[in-house]
């Protein structure tokens, strides 16, 4: 069985002229968010109901939460959903959604762009998202990089995590393609050109903080370096 993964994040505001839409991701670049949706959504969360779902004209279901609170002296509505594959369990995604309308209310009134950002960067820290499947070392260090996002993002620190996503679209991929070229260049005795590859693989490994990693790859590179040229 498949594991659930949603489709993209929005989150919504509620105004005297009604839902405004703040912010929102979707992987595919398709937005089911339109006017009609809007009301939709509403008309669901109707008397203060606090879950939801509605059924999209995409074939499939958005799940979203009503979170009040105040700020200052004002009473704020947002509405904070996901969208998922019909079959997809909605309970599976209510604490991403939770933590989600505990930490977006400090970004209301930020910048359109830094939005933006923290709504891509809390997508990203649930969902593996990206076309081709890492292969072994890569898909493990992307997991790793992954997780270490959602710890960043639970810690309030959402830059940080932002960072650390940008980097886990690429270095696991260029980590994983100097590896194997390290290998190859020692069964071809090209020490020389092997150590170049481990080392820039020991370097980016340290940017990322990965230690461990970056301690195994200079075992390697020992070994590499001791190998005597035929």
């Amino acid at each position: 069985m498949e594991e659930a993964c949603m489709n993209g994040v929005f989150l919504l505001l509620e105004t005297d002229d009604g839902l405004v839409l703040k912010s929102q991701f979707f992987q595919n670049g398709q937005s089911p968010i339109n006017d009609n949706v809007r009301l939709k959504i509403q008309m669901s969360h109707v008397k203060g109901k606090e879950f939801s779902t509605i059924n999209t004209s995409k074939d499939t279901v958005l799940y979203s939460r009503l979170h009040e609170f105040r700020e200052g002296k004002k009473h704020v509505k947002i509405i904070v959903g996901v969208e998922l594959a019909k079959g997809d369990n909605p309970d599976d995604f209510k604490k991403f959604i939770i933590d989600a309308c505990a930490q977006l209310p400090e970004y209301l009134s930020k910048s359109q762009a830094e939005l933006d950002s923290i709504i891509t960067a809390m997508f990203a820290s649930h969902s593996a998202t990206g076309g081709e499947k890492p292969a072994e070392v890569s898909s493990d260090l992307f997991t790793r990089l992954k997780e270490r996002a959602k710890v960043l993002m639970n810690e309030g620190k959402s830059q940080e995590a932002i960072d650390l996503l940008d980097k886990a679209k690429t270095v696991p991929g260029t980590l994983m393609k100097l590896i194997e070229k390290g290998a190859k260049l020692i069964k071809q005795q090209k020490i020389d050109e092997a150590q170049k590859a481990y080392s820039e693989a020991i370097e980016l490994a340290l940017s990322i903080q990965e230690g461990d990693m970056a301690a195994k790859l200079q075992d390697d590179l020992k070994r590499a370096s001791e190998r005597p040229k035929l």
